[in-house]
């Protein structure tokens, strides 16, 4: 197979790097936010975000309005 952007291989096994998933490892921080400087999801602060409403390690969990991860 061929590596995709945002994976990396070993022994012909490809992981997605911190903070992508998907298939191809296109989903970063499931749409809900941006991988920071230490390859960490950081939740809700896309542009266009209001920055409140997702948690978990891939910004995959729905939130009540207004709560600040």
């Amino acid at each position: 197979s061929s590596k995709c952007d945002h994976e990396t291989g070993v022994n012909n096994t490809w992981v997605c790097d911190p903070c992508f998933q998907g298939q191809g490892c296109d989903i970063e921080c499931s749409s809900h936010g941006h991988c920071s400087v230490n390859n960490t999801c950081m939740c809700g602060s896309k542009p266009g975000d209001l920055g409140t409403g997702w948690t978990g390690d891939y910004c995959e969990i729905r939130t009540c309005p207004g709560y600040l991860t």
